[in-house]
């Protein structure tokens, strides 16, 4: 049966993906250029940088190490998930993330859970307590350099789950941490040139599967900004099962567009097919406009409509007419020498509605341009 399910959400900043840390939920794909890192880590020691999607030691020699900070205790349930490739060029090389770890430095990181990996095909997990580690177990499992490897520690209250590239190493008991100061993670390398991806952390929402996404400033702002493009959505929601069994599901994404402003308004628009016209004399109204645009979610449709005055619907009510920026239609409802006005409205991605432009207005007649104007021949 299902066991936990985890999730993040990450917004788009305009270079790429992040967490919000402060809710307890950290993500960095390193989509920005670079080569500088994102604000959120910390250089520990050592020299890094950014580029290729990737993070990774400018030198391998010794240790190299970064941290961010995050809240991640107590209880409940956590995951912490990360990518790395590794290349060595040193003595005993290896890898390793500490997390819910109450300092960003020093041995251990004073109090932490360390997946250490080393090129000696040994997959080892310490508990430091201040400064002390204590080895919890050590798994065999080969690296080989230049592989793609996908980590995954997944937590319920005080049990620790591990996965390597979706398969179920075990399970630890870990009592008593972490702690309301378990506040960073930390990725370190030693003797070897290690890439880095995809590295997230998020929370858990098991029994309750509704979980609320908020929009705006923390501290409920999941998503603090719109869609930087029309192709590149504000939000993004990952989430990830795990069953009883210590089977993992893949990973699913939904994607959020959001646009806190309306779509600009059409600059003008015209009575009739082309050039604007003063006077129908055919039994379709015509009116056609000017583009609209939405920097953010982009333009879904437009609206038109036709009034007995300016800034009127009362003749033809909103309707839909696609991203086409012209419409025909039947006029039999007109009455024969009076003014009528059309209208343009455009709705972006997000569903808000832009301001409305109206036309100048144009008289209908019958096709005569004469039948039923008693005064167009009086004096003849």
């Amino acid at each position: 049966g299902l066991l936990s399910t985890f999730w993040t959400a990450v917004h788009h900043d305009g270079q790429g993906y992040y967490g919000r840390n402060q809710l307890g939920m950290m993500a960095d794909f390193f989509e920005a250029p670079g080569p500088n890192l994102h604000s959120q880590w910390s250089v520990v020691s050592g020299q890094w940088q950014q580029g290729n999607g990737q993070i990774f030691p400018t030198q391998p020699a010794g240790i190299s190490a970064v941290s961010a900070q995050v809240p991640q205790g107590p209880g409940g349930e956590r995951y912490w998930a990360f990518d790395f490739i590794v290349f060595p060029n040193g003595n005993q090389p290896r890898v390793s993330l500490y997390v819910a770890a109450d300092q960003p430095a020093g041995l251990g990181r004073n109090h932490s859970i360390e997946w250490r990996m080393g090129l000696g095909g040994l997959l080892e997990i310490y508990r430091w307590e201040q400064n002390q580690a204590q080895l919890l177990a050590n798994i065999p499992m080969p690296i080989n350099p230049g592989q793609l490897n996908r980590c995954l520690i997944g937590r319920r209250d005080s049990t620790y789950r591990f996965f390597l590239n979706q398969t179920y190493l075990g399970e630890l008991q870990v009592a008593g941490w972490p702690q309301n100061q378990a506040q960073y993670i930390s990725l370190e390398s030693k003797g070897a040139i290690t890439a880095f991806d995809g590295v997230h952390s998020g929370i858990g929402r098991f029994p309750n599967l509704s979980q609320h996404v908020g929009t705006g400033v923390l501290p409920i702002g999941h998503f603090p900004n719109a869609n930087p493009n029309p192709n590149t959505p504000a939000g993004r929601i990952l989430s990830l099962a795990m069953d009883g069994a210590g089977n993992l599901s893949t990973w699913q994404t939904a994607d959020y567009n959001l646009d806190f402003s309306p779509p600009y308004a059409s600059s003008w628009i015209h009575d009739g097919m082309g050039v604007d016209v003063d006077t129908f004399m055919v039994p379709l109204w015509m009116s056609n406009w000017g583009t609209s645009a939405d920097p953010n979610s982009g333009l879904s449709s437009y609206e038109m409509c036709i009034g007995s005055s300016p800034g009127a619907c009362d003749i033809q009510p909103w309707q839909t007419n696609g991203l086409g920026v012209s419409w025909q239609g039947n006029a039999s409802s007109l009455s024969i020498g009076n003014t009528y006005f059309s209208g343009v409205r455009a709705l972006n991605g997000a569903g808000m509605i832009g301001a409305p432009t109206f036309s100048d207005g144009a008289i209908w007649l019958h096709s005569t341009g004469i039948e039923g104007s008693s005064q167009s021949v009086q004096g003849w």
